[in-house]
């Protein structure tokens, strides 16, 4: 029954990752027999900039292994970093991909089905007939209840969380007590307090899967839309806040809608990522804006002010992710606002009688404050 509903799932799309997941069986097997070392390392298919790359240079440079491999797409932005660095180089998605993830036994990624070669293999992986050993790095941490996150829990052999109450949750999620590893997020490493501009504000909400399939002409009349507009509109009119730069990126899921979010001539920028390099954005930037999205803990790492935009909460808990042990109110890392005048008026005045507050919730939350997440990663990894 259960490969019933996989099998309804598979679109036209898949095809070609079907014929490439089948006729690479046997190659796979044949590399597996004359390479027994052989790690493979992804993120979304056009990306290196994330807990992926960041473990990924950290193994070619420090610990020199030439077993690692990088996929990613040739067309990505991304695609000269990994280039300026190892020529262990794979056309994500390509037969080749499919080849060595039959081959591996270390596959290493921030993401589940995105980070592997196409949904067939993934699900091969999922049944347990891809044997590949599977290292989860995450891209956010886990605060929620997700179906995305439960589903492949049991064929884990490797998971990064940041902190006790993280790795408790995700066991009671499915993952063993083995799998589980508090190392520390990779990325934290490249993570800085120095050079940070006090005038610039990042604000980045995070997806909304109920919405991906509107087209712009529904997406505008959602609740998501009005009040972000509303907010950025105000921004844009309150001349209390012109001194500020606020520099506002959209999530993967949400990035088809951001062209109806740019005004001209404002302090407003709308800044697409593939320019940008992610963690220079949080290094440089005094305070983040969002709703749910887990960068806010990137900005908690660093103890850096945040404020939490909740206009949805109920549809959002309903539709979206459920609630897992993360609380807001009782454990978030800044004020949570329902109203976009709040914000404004909070930002306006300028004082933060409560910041000592959630200052000691960053420092309590997060096991290590070192730039060792990287090397904890590669130990643990290297152990199973």
């Amino acid at each position: 029954m259960e490969l019933l509903k996989i099998i309804q799932k598979i679109s036209g799309a898949d095809i070609r990752g079907g014929v490439y997941t089948i006729f690479s069986y046997i190659p796979g097997m044949m590399l597996k027999k004359l390479k027994s070392e052989i790690w493979i390392v992804t993120e979304r298919e056009d990306e290196a900039r994330d807990n992926g790359f960041c473990f990924f240079d950290y193994v070619i440079k420090r610990e020199n292994n030439q077993n690692i491999y990088y996929a990613i797409n040739k067309k990505s932005n991304d695609y000269k970093k990994i280039q300026a660095i190892s020529n262990n180089i794979i056309e994500f998605g390509g037969f080749k991909h499919c080849v060595y993830t039959w081959a591996a036994n270390k596959y290493i990624s921030s993401q589940y089905s995105n980070g592997m070669p196409n949904r067939i293999l993934y699900y091969a992986w999922l049944l347990g007939w891809c044997k590949v050993k599977f290292c989860f790095l995450q891209h956010g941490v886990t605060q929620n209840r997700s179906l995305y996150l439960e589903q492949p829990a049991s064929r884990v052999s490797f998971l990064s969380c940041v902190s006790e109450r993280e790795s408790d949750f995700m066991q009671k999620l499915g993952y063993s007590k083995k799998a589980v590893n508090i190392t520390g997020f990779c990325r934290y490493d490249l993570l800085s307090k120095e050079n940070i501009d006090k005038n610039q504000i990042f604000i980045m909400l995070t997806w909304r899967k109920y919405l991906k399939k509107h087209d712009k002409t529904q997406f505008v009349n959602t609740t998501y839309y009005k009040e972000l507009y509303n907010l950025l509109l105000m921004i844009s009119l309150d001349t209390r806040l012109s001194h500020y730069k606020f520099l506002i990126c959209f999530h993967p899921g949400m990035r088809d809608f951001e062209s109806l979010f740019r005004f001209d001539k404002t302090n407003i920028e709308v800044v697409d990522t593939s320019d940008y390099s992610f963690s220079k954005l949080i290094n440089s930037s005094y305070l983040f804006i969002t709703d749910y999205s887990s960068v806010a803990f990137d900005f908690a790492y660093l103890q850096k002010e945040v404020i939490y935009f909740q206009f949805d909460s109920t549809e959002f808990r309903e539709k979206h992710f459920q609630e897992g042990y993360f609380d807001f109110q009782a454990d978030g890392f800044g004020p949570v606002f329902k109203r976009s005048d709040e914000i404004i008026n909070y930002l306006a005045k300028g004082e933060r009688c409560e910041i000592l507050k959630y200052t000691n919730r960053e420092s309590d939350f997060f096991t290590f404050h070192d730039l060792k997440n990287c090397e904890r990663t590669f130990l643990k990894i290297k152990e199973i």
